[in-house]
């Protein structure tokens, strides 16, 4: 317990300093890479992140299956997929094409050797700026809430141009007098999709819980998935 607290508190100290010194003097490819080399998140598990240990994951290896059967979704678009920690734990359980992207060159080249099959492959690969492959679902987990508005923005304006039918995003539900910040590239801010300026439709066609807060009785964290079409075009894209 008390290494725990330790671990926890040397973390925080950690992300504290790269929020003051490193991160607004990097750009977001090397950015990224800085927080992989570094484990800036501080997980034990995962270089991902908290986020991305198995215990905070357990409602959306759950709830994904579901959601696979239930669209009929045949391929996968996780973008990004960071060190496949969760993900691994349910593909083999479904008959779906995988393909994992992310900006961090070191952590596609570990997933392509350790967990490539024929049904499951890795690219390195910017959702802002780069042309997306073809898929009937891109999910686009807890990424959001690490970029500025404006990389948000032309993500979405990428989005518009690809050939992708339905999109899984995380959203933090909160109360009407929640503020979204905007952020350097990199840090964290709690982001509801719904409020300014991002001001996300309701037309979504599911959602569950995804990060549960017991000490709260808060729901932190829940995935959203919309129509491709449905959301871009409903949205005021700058």
């Amino acid at each position: 317990m008390v290494k725990n607290k330790i671990y926890s508190a040397l973390s925080r100290i950690k992300r504290i300093f790269f929020d003051l010194f490193i991160i607004n003097k990097f750009n977001k490819k090397n950015i990224f890479h800085l927080i992989y080399k570094n484990n800036y998140w501080g997980s034990k598990e995962s270089v991902s992140g908290p986020g991305s240990d198995l215990k905070s994951t357990e409602n959306i290896r759950r709830e994904l299956p579901l959601l696979i059967s239930k669209y009929g979704i045949k391929n996968i678009l996780d973008i990004p997929c960071g060190d496949f920690n969760w993900m691994k734990k349910i593909l083999d359980k479904l008959d779906v094409d995988y393909l994992g992207c992310d900006i961090v060159d070191e952590l596609i080249d570990k997933n392509k050797n350790f967990y490539t099959t024929n049904k499951i492959k890795f690219s390195k690969l910017d959702l802002i700026k780069e042309k997306l492959p073809v898929s009937d679902l891109l999910i686009c987990r807890a990424l959001f809430f690490h970029l500025d508005f404006l990389s948000i923005d032309k993500i979405l304006k990428n989005l518009k141009k690809a050939n992708i039918k339905y999109i899984l995003l995380t959203n933090c539900p909160k109360l009407d007098n929640h503020i979204n910040k905007n952020i350097p590239i990199g840090q964290y801010r709690d982001l509801d999709l719904f409020k300014e300026p991002l001001f996300f439709p309701n037309n979504y066609l599911y959602k569950f819980e995804d990060v549960y807060n017991l000490d709260t009785a808060q729901i932190e964290q829940e995935m959203i998935l919309w129509k491709k079409d449905d959301l871009i075009n409903n949205l005021n894209l700058r």
